[in-house]
């Protein structure tokens, strides 16, 4: 996969704007999506999807993909399965984490969400807060440890754009 800088110095521009990561919470209950954002507002950026089909189109065509460090789905939506919008979103968006959310979840369906759709967490419902919390602060964790290499590109980059050598 190519490295686009300017993506990612633009990436690093909007979180040093807003201070916070960004996530997308997924399901087909309004109230639980209204819930979990409300929850989670204040210490990130919660971006809000109905379905897996809104999701993607936020991802693909909303321009969400270059910024968003964390997907939270449910399972069982109409329409589209969380493990299809995960399986999607790990080729749009690679470097997103993603997590599963589910209380009705059978054996194949958790395989598939980790084999097909490479989910890093798993948590049944219903969702503990305090739980919930530390999954996502694991999860961008994560995210961060895989932007890493990017930003010492980027730093060597803009150090040769300078002059200068690149730090060792």
């Amino acid at each position: 996969m190519a490295i686009d800088i300017a993506k990612l110095r633009a990436l690093e521009s909007h979180r040093e704007a807003v201070k916070r990561h960004t996530l997308m919470v997924v399901d087909d209950e309004p109230l639980i999506v209204e819930s979990m954002a409300m929850m989670l507002e204040e210490d990130y950026q919660v971006i809000q999807a109905d379905c897996g089909e809104t999701a993607l189109n936020l991802l693909r065509e909303g321009g969400v993909a270059e910024c968003l460090a964390m997907i939270i789905s449910d399972q069982r939506m109409p329409g589209m399965s969380g493990v299809d919008l995960l399986r999607e979103a790990a080729s749009c968006a690679p470097r997103t984490i993603r997590m599963m959310v589910s209380g009705h979840m059978d054996f194949a369906d958790l395989v598939a969400a980790v084999n097909e759709a490479q989910i890093h967490f798993f948590m049944s419902k219903p969702v503990h807060f305090e739980e919930l919390l530390t999954t996502i602060r694991r999860g961008i964790a994560l995210y961060e440890k895989g932007l890493e290499p990017f930003r010492r590109i980027a730093e060597m980059e803009r150090r040769l754009e300078e002059g200068s050598s690149p730090a060792r």
